[in-house]
């Protein structure tokens, strides 16, 4: 809080309604995130935008750098295709198909079914806008915590070009080109090309890849005016991102439940894994165990944060290609819109799950989703005295998602439920051990062989005799208290199942298929209830129906995670009507709201299921309901603006990805879900300083809290404790409580050119990557990092420009994972970027 409290008085400044200057004012930003053409300052709602141009000059480069204009946005996830963002504290992380995004991403007013394809460059806007609160009642399902707008820049009818080098520290490279041309008297044509590369957070040592983006994209943009007045644009576009690396770092806690597992999946005793000297007790919450310091896995993975050592680097790679068409009409009192977009995309990643150079547990996953989405939407003029708007909309998603998750030999899963369950069952049949009928308990002879490299062949030889005799009982999983497999024998299944475990690995595969289908109708209505006082009123009434189809394949039956092959199906409907309705007052240059408004986001299919019974079984659709109240002015003839809001929220089953133990003790994904209330103020204010200088910020004040979520993933269930872990009073994850963006800039003109300054500065106080709250190990505290840009604008046409971003080079986390204390605990994680410094020169041509 040291840090806040010093931010504060700098904050202070920059926020007091002072201005010296006398002829400076404010541009007037151009929104459409609410589907009319308006102004920032002209829109009853919590609304931030920027042009493009401001963009390159802050250094503001893709979505992961927004805090900076909106301090209570948030990006977080592992990887560069598992992002996700939250604002005010709403939204989800979650990556899988069947999960939607709780922020809407619209581009040219399209909103993409995917973030990850949207989330990595920002080249050739024309201007970014950030709609707060749910937006229900204009984009339907998808938009709980708000809109995030990308406008792309149109072909003006010139013939120009552009061209820009990047490079940077740590391996920074970027290209971008711009041509700019008229196909036809009536038809002009804008394309632009960028291909980008770095060096990332870290790299794999064993190979020494790193898990820097290699990103590449193009765009083709057309604009035209047919004869009968029909006004359209079109679009093309095909971007994708690489990573040759995807690498976390790991943190032994020692908290596992397991004495068998030391963390996440990886089996402790008598194998490099017994990385804890001890383990925290059984019944504890947030208490660290005792870690062997003197463990090869352990040295290994403590010596640096920018590397480690896997078995596996892995990779990760998603592509999208985008089209579109939007066309539109006037008549003499309404105009007519019709905007088609399809959309495809493709995504595949390989991880090493366990983070270690040990052979534990990799994920992988491959996907391919098409989406087409239509709506025809009629405005009427401003200028009558009702101003109108009514539409339709139509969507439909569909595509695959199909992870692997392949365990090998010093995995948990290959040594308890292959090797260890099929040696019990040896020893058992052999008389080497008994065990007793009413605890379960096993007592092993001297005769008895554990599991080893020395005694395979002997084990092996003793489970081909109990296939050939048909008389030796099946286990699911060795240890102290195995568990019979019913009435089942050992079968040649069970002795493949004994090799793949001691030599090779398991492979399990969840595979989802989705054909989502949702229609809508929408309208709205502005009612001038006096000169000064307006009434809005919109709705729109939303069917969206997700039918899956889900299956499960295993190399190796019998064992988990998938124990038999299966393949089901099921689905959610959800209808959903969601109001808006906003009281605006305005009285010279000031405009105060009141707004009510409410969204919703599917249920669906959970990740990771490895049975039918829980496939079958989809979670729960996510409800937003808000209250806001908000105040916009303009001060001193324009050269200085004062943006006021308050708001609640009533957040009903949030839905949180996480990893749960199912009714056979394997890992399987699972959404649980938990209501909140969050309230907030955001407190904006700019003004000139003088003709040349500006400075600006926004304050934002989040409380997040539940009202009820019961962590049945961090403690399962029980007849006495049915809630797990009740997290009721505590803050949502990724929500930090006080949140700052301040600026200053200041523009000179001189014979050469014009150089404009800017530094900004981001702080947030506290806030956890995690569900459950760790201090010390899932939260980033007192995050304030300062960012410094310069450009000139030279008369002749060139640009050159230097960005620091993160100067102080802060280090905290991006991400981090809680492994299933059940099954190991753990904690695995990655960093934010550090300190990034490049230089761009362009040219106009």
């Amino acid at each position: 809080m040291d840090n806040f409290k010093n931010l504060m008085i700098f904050a202070s400044l920059a926020l007091t309604p002072i201005a010296i200057a006398q002829n400076a004012v404010f541009e007037e930003v151009t929104v459409t995130a609410q589907k009319r053409v308006s102004t920032v300052m002209d829109t009853a709602a919590a609304i931030a935008a920027i042009s493009g141009d401001d963009l390159q000059e802050r250094g503001i480069r893709n979505i992961s750098d927004l805090d900076q204009l909106s301090p209570d946005l948030v990006i977080g996830g592992e990887g560069a295709s598992r992002k996700g963002i939250r604002i005010r504290g709403i939204g989800t992380y979650g990556f899988d198909i069947g999960a939607d995004p709780s922020v809407a991403i619209v581009i040219d007013g399209v909103a993409q079914p995917r973030v990850s394809t949207s989330m990595h460059s920002f080249s050739d806007l024309e201007r970014l806008e950030i709609l707060k609160g749910p937006q229900g009642a204009i984009y339907g399902v998808n938009a709980l915590g708000g809109i995030v707008n990308l406008v792309t820049k149109k072909p003006s009818g010139e013939q120009t070009g552009k061209v820009s080098l990047k490079a940077g520290d740590n391996g920074d490279q970027s290209l971008a080109l711009m041509f700019e041309t008229n196909i036809t008297n009536s038809v002009s044509a804008r394309f632009t090309l960028s291909e980008s590369q770095e060096d990332g957070t870290s790299f794999e040592e064993t190979t020494g890849r790193d898990n820097g983006v290699h990103y590449n994209s193009f765009r083709a943009a057309f604009y035209g005016l047919t004869d009968s007045g029909i006004d359209w644009n079109a679009s093309l576009s095909h971007s994708k991102s690489n990573q040759d690396a995807i690498v976390m770092e790991q943190k032994f806690i020692c908290n596992s439940q397991n004495p068998a597992s030391h963390f996440l999946p990886m089996f402790s005793a008598g194998t490099p894994a017994a990385v804890c000297s001890s383990l925290a007790a059984a019944s504890s919450q947030n208490t660290y165990g005792v870690t062997n310091q003197t463990n090869a896995t352990v040295i290994s993975s403590y010596k640096s944060e920018d590397s480690q050592a896997l078995s596996t680097p892995g990779y990760n790679f998603s592509e999208g290609m985008t089209a579109a068409l939007n066309l539109s009409k006037d008549y003499d009192d309404f105009s007519v819109t019709a905007i088609l977009g399809a959309n495809k995309v493709n995504s595949g990643e390989l991880r090493d799950f366990d983070a270690t150079s040990l052979a534990g547990l990799t994920q992988s996953h491959d996907s391919s989703t098409n989406t087409t989405t239509l709506e025809i939407r009629i405005d009427s003029d401003d200028s009558i005295k009702y101003p109108w708007s009514v539409g339709l909309y139509g969507a439909r998603d569909q595509g695959y998602r199909s992870d692997n998750f392949t365990s090998f030999p010093l995995s948990v899963q290959n040594v308890l439920f292959g090797a260890s369950a099929n040696a019990t069952a040896y020893n058992i049949a052999n008389g080497f051990s008994t065990i007793d009928g009413t605890t379960g308990v096993i007592t092993n002879g001297a005769s008895a062989l554990n599991p080893t490299g020395a005694n395979y062949a002997t084990i092996l030889a003793g489970l081909n005799t109990c296939v050939t005799d048909a008389n030796c009982q099946a286990y699911v999983t060795g240890g102290a208290k195995p568990i019979a497999r019913g009435a089942l024998k050992i079968v040649d299944q069970d002795v493949a199942n004994f090799t793949a475990a001691m030599l090779g690995s398991f492979e399990n595969i969840a595979r989802v298929g989705l054909k989502t289908q949702s229609t809508a109708i929408f309208a709205n209505v502005k009612i001038p209830l006096n000169d000064n006082l307006e009434l809005f009123i919109g709705g729109r009434y939303s069917i969206h129906d997700k039918p899956y189809t889900y299956s499960g394949t295993t190399s190796n039956s019998r064992v988990p995670l998938v124990v038999a092959p299966y393949a089901t199906n099921a689905g959610t409907t959800a209808k959903e009507f969601d109001p808006k309705v906003t009281l605006e007052y305005t009285l010279d240059d000031s405009l105060t709201w009141l707004t009510y408004s409410t969204a919703y986001k599917s249920g669906g299919p959970a990740f990771a299921k490895w049975n039918a019974a829980d496939a079958e079984k989809p979670y729960n659709m996510e409800e937003v309901e808000m209250i806001e109240a908000g105040y916009k002015t303009s001060l001193n003839g324009g050269s200085s603006q004062l943006e006021i809001t308050g708001y609640q929220y009533d957040y009903t089953d949030n839905q949180q990805l996480l990893v749960c133990v199912n009714a056979a003790g394997s890992p399987t994904g699972c959404v649980v879900t938990g209501d909140a209330t969050i309230q907030g103020i955001d407190l904006t204010y700019r003004t000139y300083l003088s003709d040349s200088t500006s400075l600006g910020g926004t304050i934002a004040f989040v409380d997040a809290t539940w009202d009820r979520f019961c962590d049945t993933a961090a403690q399962q269930a029980t007849a006495s404790n049915p809630c797990g872990i009740d997290r009721k009073g505590q803050t949502l994850p990724f929500s930090a409580e006080n949140n700052l963006s301040a600026y200053i800039q200041k523009v000179r003109n001189f014979d050469e050119g014009e150089l404009t300054l800017t530094a900004s500065v981001t702080y947030k106080d506290e806030y956890s990557v995690t569900l459950g709250k760790w201090d010390g190990l899932t939260t980033v505290k007192d995050l304030t990092k300062l960012n410094l840009s310069a450009e000139l604008l030279t008369q002749n046409g060139w640009n050159i420009s230097a960005v620091c971003t993160n100067c102080t080079d802060e280090v905290y986390l991006a991400n981090g994972l809680l492994g299933v204390r059940a099954q190991g605990g753990g904690f695995r994680y990655a960093n934010a970027e550090g300190r990034r410094i490049g230089l761009t020169l362009g040219t106009e041509f």
